[in-house]
């Protein structure tokens, strides 16, 4: 017969014979706590088992159960046993034995005392104890080891909550890239349209996702570490100018309530045009620069390395990147092969600089063909809120200030390599450049200076 299940949280809740299996091996990872005791053991710990013959009258198979407790007693010595009432989920007593105490448990090369408590049925061996966690109230958990140390600082579970505004297509990819990376601890999906059956908040809601809250509230974006903002307003049918300024006053009402509800966030832009609504993002947050980036050209630089590694064989994260204005006018930079005193990396590898600059053109003329669709740039945001919230200091090219950089005066934000943390752009990378490559900078930074003194922010 199956031994009633308590209310209580067990160490191994979906299987009790498991832990009787840990109980016979002397391997149980469980600890005490109390109500009345009777103790059976003396102070200096020896084994008392006249004590336990008579404390063990009701337990159909007394001799069998002190066996087992004679070994438990000499591999852990120090677990203390004791008679209490145990109440079971029907709401039933017993008076049971139970042992209490702390055992050693190896993880990953270091040694942590887990206090534990065990409880002994009257029908065992023939039915498996109940194990149990016991935190105590001085109970500490240190990390020794620094490889481990190393991995909670920079990750290697979900960190955080992620809100998402807009609830378009690219909305949903980011969400949806988020989750399937589970890097987040908590999702908030909030719709910015006025208008449900538009947006993709209906779908999310009817199909509920683990971790996700849909709502068109901006309370419920409130503690998040990132924010992404992808709601446009592009409609097709006004003018370049009117449709940006749209977007400008949808941003006039979402942003300070994002930066309301999460003053310690960085926001990430993803909404078009990415380096303009970056710009506007920032003015009407207040917040400092290095807390607003833009996807930027985080997405094509990808491709732009990863056509490369695979094309020369080699790893080029450090030297290939895709810079400036996104669009048309993004600036590939390749600084080549070499490193420290000239040594190649690769025999295969192209050292020619007319070859290099052939072969980054194709590439780059071949991702402006490809294009970019919402699940790519999900996927490129998923990409940068995984860098933030696990704080791995890995370099993106995303949309950052530019003010001071390349002889540009103005305060506008192109793509450049950036390290991102949990506080958002750590360092800024301006890598050298043609004369050529630094006028298109500068060119694209006056056209964009230009258009956002026409508009209302």
């Amino acid at each position: 017969m199956e031994p009633p299940i308590s209310t209580k949280s067990r160490l191994t809740p979906d299987s009790s014979l498991r832990s009787y299996y840990l109980f016979q091996e002397l391997a149980a990872e469980v600890v005490v706590v109390g109500a009345k005791k009777i103790e059976i053991l003396s102070q200096e710990m020896e084994f008392n088992e006249k004590a336990l013959i008579k404390q063990l009258g009701k337990y159909k198979f007394r001799d069998l159960t002190i066996e087992e407790l004679k070994n438990v007693h000499k591999k852990f010595p120090e677990l203390k046993s004791s008679m209490d009432i145990y109440t079971f989920s029907d709401g039933s007593q017993k008076d049971l034995l139970n042992l209490i105490g702390t055992i050693p448990v190896r993880y990953q090369g270091s040694s942590y005392n887990i206090p534990i408590r065990i409880w002994i049925l009257d029908s065992h061996p023939f039915g498996p104890p109940l194990c149990f966690l016991q935190p105590t109230s001085n109970m500490v958990i240190r990390l020794s080891d620094i490889s481990l140390r190393s991995k909670l600082e920079a990750g290697e579970q979900r960190f955080g909550k992620v809100t998402v505004l807009g609830d378009g297509d690219l909305g949903m990819a980011c969400a949806m890239s988020i989750l399937a990376k589970e890097v987040a601890e908590k999702l908030a999906f909030i719709s910015t349209s006025e208008n449900a059956m538009k947006g993709g908040s209906l779908d999310m809601e009817i199909f509920s996702l683990p971790r996700v809250e849909i709502s068109n509230d901006f309370s419920n974006s409130a503690g998040s570490n990132v924010v992404i903002i992808t709601a446009n307003t592009w409609s097709g049918e006004e003018s370049y100018l009117k449709a940006l300024q749209s977007n400008v006053d949808l941003f006039r009402k979402i942003i300070p309530n994002a930066v309301r509800y999460s003053p310690n966030c960085v926001l990430i832009i993803a909404s078009q045009p990415v380096d303009v609504m970056t710009y506007v993002g920032w003015k009407l947050s207040g917040f400092s620069s290095h807390r607003v980036i833009g996807t930027g050209c985080n997405l094509n630089t990808q491709r732009f390395q990863s056509v490369l590694r695979k094309h020369l064989k080699s790893s080029i994260e450090k030297e290939a990147w895709i810079i400036g204005e996104h669009g048309e006018n993004e600036v590939a930079v390749w600084q080549g092969p070499e490193v420290g005193g000239g040594r190649i990396r690769s025999p295969d590898i192209i050292t020619d600089h007319d070859s290099r600059k052939q072969l980054a053109y194709r590439v780059v003329k071949g991702l402006k063909e490809k294009g970019q669709r919402s699940w790519s740039v999900g996927l490129s945001v998923a990409d940068l809120t995984e860098t933030i919230l696990r704080n791995l200091g890995r370099p993106h090219s995303v949309s950052t200030l530019m003010k001071n950089r390349y002889e540009i005066s103005g305060e506008v934000f192109l793509s450049l390599p950036c390290m991102l943390t949990m506080a958002g752009v750590e360092n800024v990378t301006a890598p050298m450049l043609s004369q050529d490559e630094e006028a298109k900078l500068r060119s694209s930074a006056a056209t964009l200076q230009s258009l956002l003194q026409q508009l209302k922010i």
